[in-house]
């Protein structure tokens, strides 16, 4: 009592005491009392979505299959990422597909907080729930820039292409625009007339070029939207995917399947409706017939894909066009 008597006092005797804690200085947050320190900040929100739609983004991005670890393994191994941890994989191959935009093309609201790094000084009420949509692939492969220098986009490149390399090898597949750098191409390779191996593969664009790379030590080089080379083989495109929706009255008329190794039909398709072909015609072995058939094929949600009714709904016809159809190791064609 004596020193607090002598400090009001001014006595020379006076203790001094340590200086008052920071958060009841004058310079305190304000809006706080002085007699508690100001709340922390909130954390950023994480600049990923959560990783189950990271995964299944991976999923309609590279066809991929399996949970959400093994979707993830995938398509790590496939583009080429390094990281060790699960969530390291699956926001570097997120970062990957969708360059510079964490969120990948997804619509993203994210909460204010008080002093947070997203606070707004108009917002009074609540912020929003986060609200998210997942990005359209194939319309994100429609709107792919023109690289520099005149060289094919990923969008002129998609298609069904054939390939024959030298000596015996051949394959037919199917190349598909991930994003203006990233290509993935599915279908099977043969020796002769023998299917040697069915493949799922992503091809990265070197730098500015018209050069993809699988493993970066195998490339292919592009001069145009319709033909590629890499060593001793030579890649064609029989016929381009469109993004537009195709018309069944534009689908109409007589067509021709070449079915690897050895089998073929010629078959008419008419009309039903806007969503349902018929198709019936003949399959041949060789020169052989095989048998005739009569079907209808319906399409699948809003997309170019079509399902033979009854059948299993994973065998899809997916028209590139009005006059082209790609479906596993077949390709067919619109006569006329």
């Amino acid at each position: 009592l004596t020193l607090i008597g002598s400090r009001r006092t001014g006595s020379p005797g006076a203790m001094a005491f340590p200086p008052p804690p920071s958060y009841l200085a004058s310079t305190a947050a304000p809006g706080y009392p002085v007699s508690q320190p100001p709340p922390p900040s909130a954390p950023p929100p994480s600049e990923f979505p959560p990783i189950a739609d990271i995964a299944e983004s991976l999923r309609d991005g590279l066809g991929l299959e399996g949970n959400i670890a093994e979707v993830i393994d995938t398509a790590a191994a496939q583009l080429g990422i390094k990281e060790n941890t699960l969530i390291g994989k699956a926001h570097a191959c997120h970062t990957a597909l969708y360059g510079g935009d964490a969120t990948g093309g997804r619509t993203v609201v994210l909460p204010s907080g008080p002093g947070g790094p997203h606070a707004s000084a108009a917002a009074s009420a609540s912020p929003p729930d986060p609200v998210v949509t997942r990005p359209n692939v194939e319309a994100s492969a429609a709107a792919v820039a023109t690289p520099s220098g005149g060289l094919p986009t990923t969008e002129d490149i998609q298609g069904c292409w054939g390939c024959f390399c030298f000596p015996i090898f051949s394959a037919l597949y199917q190349k598909r625009a991930i994003s203006e750098d990233l290509l993935q191409h599915t279908g099977c390779c043969f020796i002769g007339p023998v299917p040697l191996c069915p493949f799922n593969e992503t091809w990265r664009r070197d730098g500015s070029s018209g050069r993809f790379t699988k493993d970066g030590s195998s490339f292919e080089y592009y001069k145009n939207g319709a033909c590629s080379c890499s060593g001793l083989s030579c890649a064609r495109q029989f016929c381009h995917q469109s993004t537009e929706r195709v018309d069944t009255a534009d689908a109409e008329g007589c067509w021709t399947c070449f079915c690897l190794p050895i089998c073929c039909a010629i078959y008419n398709k008419d009309r039903v409706d806007d969503n349902t072909m018929r198709h019936h015609g003949c399959c041949f072995v060789g020169p052989v017939p095989l048998c005739p058939f009569d079907e209808q094929w319906v399409r699948s949600g809003e997309t170019n894909g079509f399902v033979k009714k009854g059948d299993n709904p994973h065998e899809v016809d997916m028209y590139f066009g009005s006059k082209c159809v790609f479906h596993g190791v077949s390709c067919s064609r619109k006569c006329c």
